[in-house]
């Protein structure tokens, strides 16, 4: 298994993780129109550039040079500091063939080891509560 952080020509490649995992996460969840439209807003190319500009940074988890989740880490700051004392989850995602089996975990490991090379103070992350992961 290999987490790397992706780099802005990677982009493509979470945006088609992302249309291949909402669809069955979130079925029984919201409607296939709102699934769409999220995917659209969050998870278009341009949409994951304007993120990746901002500073956020992307993480593809791959087996075997094959792509299969991704992680999405935004630096926020909480006051009017020059120090960065949270990380928020953005985005959290493993194909659902590939569920169940530490790579969802990987990647929560992954954000701790960005968290303590940072020294932020917080690490977050909001789940949908219906959100069976």
């Amino acid at each position: 298994m290999e987490i790397r952080l992706a780099q802005q020509h990677e982009l493509p490649i979470i945006e088609k993780l992302a249309r291949a995992i909402w669809p069955n996460t979130y079925a029984s969840i919201i409607s296939s129109t709102q699934i769409d439209y999220m995917l659209d807003w969050m998870y278009s190319t341009a949409k994951l550039q304007e993120q990746y500009h901002q500073g956020h940074e992307f993480y593809l988890l791959s087996v075997n040079g094959t792509d299969l989740g991704f992680l999405a880490l935004e630096w926020i700051q909480p006051d009017q500091s020059n120090k960065i004392g949270i990380i928020k989850i953005n985005k959290l995602y493993v194909l659902p063939q590939e569920q169940q089996k530490g790579l969802g975990s990987a990647l929560i490991h992954k954000a701790i080891e960005c968290a303590k090379q940072t020294q932020v103070t917080k690490l977050i992350l909001q789940v949908n509560k219906a959100n069976t992961a």
